[in-house]
């Protein structure tokens, strides 16, 4: 069976099979402005989770990795080596915290090896022009330098490997601040949302067939009632909210799309009675989630 992936946004470039990211917000460093800026080319300087986007050589790592390509496009990760790609969901929140997960991948690598490297990250930060990955620790795990070009792979379509674009509409999305929280909610907290949820509403034949997992390592799991979805998120304390593009199997369904509502998202909050509502840019709501399955109302249009 086959999965795909699916972005949080419309985005300028086109899907990777397997290619996942969604690099998001980040703190301003003066230093980091893209090649062939200078004064008086931007009003501010760029932001750090924007100035990612791109194309960059990978030191300070193992053997196996060191001089391998890493590019970012604001919605998936990918590292390029001779033996093909692997590719990652990952977040990067306005304090600079990271959240990755291995997606997939493509040509000849094992997958299942990932890259320890990359997976202990917790922290992305800036050295004058270079980016830092850093563990829990603080420990240096990897360098970024920019520019690298991706080997090629009879396998993979070579377009794949052209350097990602900071477009004006990726980087709008990568710099949304958080939103107001609408009257009657209130914002919430990481520790409190983690756990599983289920939708408000649920199909009378299959009552647990829809739900949602917020893990404590920043990864999510869930269910449409008919395919398996994953990703990661990032709640901060400002109540900026953002989840990675998410993979999942192509069953046709007529459940609810967990993974739909996690991605138009940019706020969780409770209600007053409990609940976790989710909430788009607007401030309107995307999904509505209850702890406990018996507060679910069953509702005869969803079908699975």
């Amino acid at each position: 069976m086959r999965t795909r992936a699916r972005r949080p946004r419309a985005q300028s470039r086109l899907l990777r099979v397997f290619a996942l990211f969604a690099l998001l917000g980040a703190c301003a460093d003066p230093a980091l402005l893209p090649a062939g800026s200078g004064p008086g080319t931007r009003a501010t300087p760029l932001p750090l989770a924007a100035h990612a986007v791109g194309t960059w050589t990978v030191h300070d790592v193992s053997a196996p990795f060191e001089g391998s390509v890493l590019q970012l496009d604001g919605s998936y990760a990918t590292l390029w080596r001779e033996c093909g790609t692997l590719d990652y969901a990952a977040l990067v929140g306005p304090t600079g915290r990271l959240r990755v997960r291995l997606q997939g991948g493509g040509g000849a690598c094992d997958v299942d090896a990932g890259l320890p490297w990359l997976e202990a990250a917790t922290t992305l930060d800036a050295d004058g022009e270079r980016l830092i990955l850093e563990g829990a620790d603080g420990t240096r795990l990897a360098t970024l330098e920019r520019g690298g070009t991706p080997p090629v792979h009879d396998s993979i379509a070579p377009e794949l490997a052209d350097d990602p674009v900071l477009t004006d509409e990726v980087e709008a999305t990568l710099t949304a601040p958080a939103i107001e929280t609408p009257a009657g909610l209130t914002p919430a907290a990481e520790d409190e949302v983690t756990g599983r949820w289920y939708p408000d509403r649920h199909s009378p034949a299959n009552p647990d067939a829809a739900w949602l997992e917020l893990r404590a390592d920043g990864t999510w799991a869930g269910s449409d009632g008919c395919n398996g979805q994953g990703s990661v998120w990032l709640l901060e304390p400002s109540g900026w909210f953002r989840t990675g593009t998410w993979a999942q199997t192509e069953i046709g369904c007529g459940g609810f799309d967990v993974g739909r509502a996690l991605a138009s998202s940019v706020a969780l909050t409770f209600d007053v009675d409990g609940a976790l509502v989710a909430l788009d840019e607007d401030g309107t709501t995307t999904g509505r989630f209850v702890r406990d399955l018996s507060d679910s109302l069953a509702d005869p249009s969803i079908t699975v």
